[in-house]
């Protein structure tokens, strides 16, 4: 719940310095993610762009859905905090994009059986790409898929019998957005 609000302070705080980046040639923007929400949490990002390229913060919570997760284990809630800059092939920021950025999970799992539960904190490097729909001049809509690589930190979790293994993972979503 902190980084929810330390997330919407954050978003916040874009919104009302939007009009001093405008006269730099510097665009703030706000997005919100669909799947972290249909899981169970919330995503949040600010971002400052110029030019073609864009550097955001990311704050996200979500509950890993059972039918995902390895045989024997259950509840993995993760909170994810994340720096990515993207490039879009576009100086307005309108269509293809790519990026490239780090992470950190700090999760927690059950194990099925014994319903014990341990934690986890685990490095990544995600990389994606999407593209970005205007529906008005300010709001878009902004499909894209990206894959996320542990590069260290907790790689498996050890329970009595048996690991939970902090994997590269695939993802595909749509996310709402409004630059200023």
């Amino acid at each position: 719940m902190k980084k929810f609000i330390l997330g919407m302070l954050s978003l916040s705080g874009v919104m009302f310095s939007a009009s001093s980046f405008a006269s730099s040639g510097i665009k703030a923007g706000v997005e919100i993610d669909a799947v972290p929400y249909f899981l169970g949490g919330y995503y949040a990002s600010v971002g400052a762009s110029v030019d073609h390229w864009q550097l955001r913060y990311v704050t996200t919570e979500f509950e890993t859905p059972d039918f995902y997760l390895q045989d024997g284990f259950k509840d993995n809630k993760v909170d994810v905090n994340a720096v990515i800059l993207d490039y879009f092939l576009n100086e307005d920021l309108r269509g293809w994009w790519i990026g490239v950025g780090v992470e950190n999970w700090q999760g927690k799992v059950k194990d099925s059986s014994s319903d014990i539960e341990k934690s986890y904190d685990t490095n990544l490097v995600t990389v994606g790409g999407g593209y970005t729909f205007y529906l008005t001049e300010h709001l878009y809509l902004n499909p894209w898929v990206g894959v996320h690589v542990p590069v260290s930190g907790d790689d498996k979790v050890n329970f009595s019998d048996r690991s939970f293994d902090v994997k590269t993972t695939g993802e595909v979503s749509v996310k709402v957005g409004y630059k200023f």
